[in-house]
């Protein structure tokens, strides 16, 4: 709860000196925790991590510290970036743990700890840089290989100038020694995203004063070349994702590339055209876009992409058919290469397109293609209740498409969506309010968005209080509560106590009957009788209100 805290109390004096005693507690509980508000104060204040940064140190290097507990301290020392004195202290440690501990799970950690030190106080990134080439390239270990380039990932998404000539170069001779593709293929990634930045223009335009040698590009282009071709779908897509990047980026350079970018390019929309899968669909999108900035670049591609694109077209499965009518449209907006003769296929199998019942399905759901569409046609309305009316459905979109970013295992991920999910439904329903007239009041649209936000407001809640029944009591705990009342329950917490009388005492069984999934099943069952419900009654009444019509009319 104290870490929790932390953005609010971040120079809480009491609250640090809680914490420092805390860590020298016999009981690993409270060790953890206050590992933990370790970790969260050391980030909020530089005061409380100037003073811990020593203690956190000896009890790293201390021989009476045990090896799990060492792998909870060391992520601490990642905080300590607040001045360079500090930072530096931490580096030391952290050097020194490397060396003293070489096992798998501790050379990891601190590595890790390293990287995130470095990004945070944009001092050492240089030598963490080398470091981690270092392991990368000596340490046979692939564990320590792949966290190595997971790190090395960070680095050039965050501080691609820093690297220079000789780390590229480094990378990309580990990259061609390497016979493992998975370690190819985060190799390949760190190379495609450092392509897409300046120091790819580093790497070819030496400093001045500096001997230009073309031997220093052979091994960056040969490494893009062969892994355009490659079998991996991934790897073939980092590798003529660096092959369009060098030629997007280098156009002062004579490196001959352009022909290479273009075949390794067809030869990946072949390949991933034919293909259904999500990873394929992945693919694709990256070689189209790929060839969207390649005939940009070099408009005089821009035929020979086109053809490919349309002979593709003919082949390609129809989940892939939209990405390639969309790169065509691309292409198109920037340059005149759609000749006469076209026009007449894309419109033939366009009409194809629109009687596929998959792309239909497919279609569907696409709250954010929706969003924009009603975006752009809300000020073409002549009429005010127009407007109202399609700025309502643009926030229905939006709050469906907040909904798509629920996962599985991600509590606060949720919750944030639903959030989300439920302001751009309050919004809607205003605007679909305002839409409404005395002739077309609209009553059972409100009434069924009205169903849906309860219906989220109850999942929301529902989300809270299984989290909250989830750590009450903490499961540190849990245990020795039930020991100590004497009754296994009290392991579940408070729930066990106001869940209990409502069921029937005298057969225990009857206890786990009643929270069994059947009764979330018939929870779910009893949402649907109730939408049901209601629009049985709003049937009802519209045959009513047609009924009383008829009779009006059959009277005058």
């Amino acid at each position: 709860m104290l870490g929790s805290m932390a953005s609010i109390i971040p120079n809480q004096k009491n609250a640090h000196h809680s914490i420092r005693q805390s860590l020298d507690s016999h009981d690993n509980v409270e060790v953890e925790a206050a590992i933990f508000a370790a970790s969260h104060f050391s980030a909020q204040s530089r005061d409380f991590a100037a003073g811990i940064c020593n203690k956190i140190g000896e009890m790293i290097q201390g021989l009476a510290t045990p090896v799990d507990l060492k792998l909870k301290l060391i992520p601490i020392l990642q905080h300590m970036h607040h001045d360079a004195i500090l930072a530096s202290n931490s580096r030391q440690v952290l050097q020194q743990l490397v060396t003293s501990y070489p096992s798998t799970k501790m050379v990891i950690v601190t590595l890790h700890t390293f990287t995130l030190l470095a990004a945070s106080s944009l001092v050492d990134i240089p030598k963490q840089i080398q470091l981690l080439l270092q392991y990368l390239k000596s340490d046979p270990r692939k564990a320590v290989k792949r966290l190595a380039i997971q790190d090395l990932k960070l680095l050039a998404n965050k501080t691609p100038h820093t690297w220079n000539r000789d780390n590229i170069q480094a990378l990309c001779e580990c990259a061609l020694q390497t016979p493992y593709d998975s370690l190819k293929l985060g190799m390949l990634s760190v190379l495609s995203t450092l392509s897409a930045s300046i120091s790819i223009k580093q790497y070819f335009n030496p400093p001045p004063g500096a001997v230009s040698g073309a031997a220093r590009y052979v091994d960056l282009m040969k490494l893009a070349q062969e892994c355009s071709y490659h079998s991996h779908r991934g790897i073939a897509a980092h590798g003529v994702t660096v092959l369009t990047n060098v030629v997007t980026a280098c156009q002062d350079i004579d490196l001959a590339l352009e022909k290479d970018a273009v075949f390794g390019l067809e030869s990946l929309l072949v390949l991933s055209s034919q293909d259904g899968s999500a990873g394929a669909q992945q693919t694709l999108k990256t070689a189209l876009s790929c060839m969207v900035k390649l005939a940009k670049c070099r408009p005089y591609l821009s035929q020979s992409v086109v053809e490919s694109l349309l002979t593709q077209l003919h082949s390609a499965q129809d989940s892939a058919r939209i990405y390639l009518c969309h790169c065509l449209a691309s292409v198109a907006m920037q340059l005149p290469v759609l000749g006469d003769g076209m026009l007449g296929d894309l419109v033939e199998l366009y009409k194809v397109i629109g009687r596929s019942t998959t792309d239909k399905q497919e279609l569907l759901g696409n709250h954010d293609m929706a969003r924009e569409l009603y975006q752009s046609l809300l000020t073409q309305v002549a009429s005010e209740h127009f407007y109202f009316w399609l700025n309502s459905l643009k926030e229905f979109s939006l709050a469906e498409q907040c909904l798509t970013r629920l996962q599985e295992d991600d509590v606060g991920l949720a919750l944030s969506a639903i959030a989300d999910s439920l302001k751009s439904y309050h919004k809607g329903i205003a605007s679909l309010t305002a839409a409404s007239t005395p002739m077309n009041p609209l009553s059972f649209q409100c009434d069924f968005v009205k169903l849906r936000i309860d219906l989220l407001q109850a999942f929301s809640q529902l989300i809270c209080t299984c989290n909250s029944l989830k750590t009450s009591p903490p499961p540190a705990i849990a245990a020795t509560i039930a020991m100590t009342s004497g009754n296994d329950l009290q392991r579940c917490g408070r729930i066990s106590t106001q869940v209990t009388p409502a069921c029937c005492r005298s057969d225990p069984g009857v206890w786990y009957l009643r929270i069994s999934p059947a009764l979330i099943r018939n929870l779910l069952h009893d949402d649907c009788l109730f939408l049901l419900e209601k629009i049985l009654v709003w049937l009802a009444s519209l045959v009513v209100s047609v009924r009383g019509r008829l009779y009006r009319v059959a009277i005058q």
